[in-house]
């Protein structure tokens, strides 16, 4: 769960600074019109999927919560991210066996 998450947060970061570099004086609406248009499908996918998660978090409510209503929320640390782990070195090739004579 946490890596998804560090995912999303790369991710928002390379948009802000593909935005950052973008010169927002002489954007024209079309351009604007254009984004808008192309962020339209993707947000009616999120929207579908918001709608599930608050359909399945209902159902779910109304079997586990009486069970779990008086109980106190866990509090879990989010864990460092991960360091990127670097490509393993090649192994080095076996030498070649020297042609007897």
């Amino acid at each position: 769960m946490w890596a998804l998450e560090y995912e999303v947060d790369e991710l928002q970061h390379k948009f802000a600074d593909s935005i950052g570099t973008m010169d927002l004086d002489n954007l024209d609406v079309d351009f604007i019109e254009d984004m808008m248009l192309k962020a339209k499908p993707l947000q009616s996918v999120l929207n579908v999927i918001r709608g599930k998660q608050i359909t399945k978090l209902e159902e779910i409510k109304k079997t586990y919560g009486d069970a779990v209503k008086d109980l106190d929320g866990m509090v879990v640390s989010r864990p460092a991210k991960p360091e990127e782990k670097a490509a393993p070195a090649p192994a080095p090739a076996a030498a070649p066996e020297a042609v007897k004579a």
